[in-house]
């Protein structure tokens, strides 16, 4: 049971409405989404905060992990 004297992290709404728990987000996806946010979206949109880019940034992910497993010879599950 989490402690109800916890703070939640900083948080941050995207533009589809999923709240993002900013400081739970793990560094590499945070790294890959704001490297796409650069990429691909003007300064000052309302969709320019790398937290709206969190969920390509974990397909980019799983992507790379599963080509990695299969190069091991693995399946992934």
């Amino acid at each position: 049971m989490a402690d109800p004297a916890a703070k939640p992290g900083p948080q941050r709404t995207t533009v589809t409405g999923e709240v993002v728990d900013v400081a739970a987000v793990p560094e590499l996806e945070r790294q890959v989404a704001v490297a796409i946010a650069f990429g691909s979206v003007g300064a000052g949109r309302p969709d320019s905060g790398w937290w709206n880019h969190l969920g390509t940034a974990r397909e980019v992910l799983a992507v790379v992990r599963r080509h990695d497993a299969k190069a091991r010879g693995q399946v992934p599950s």
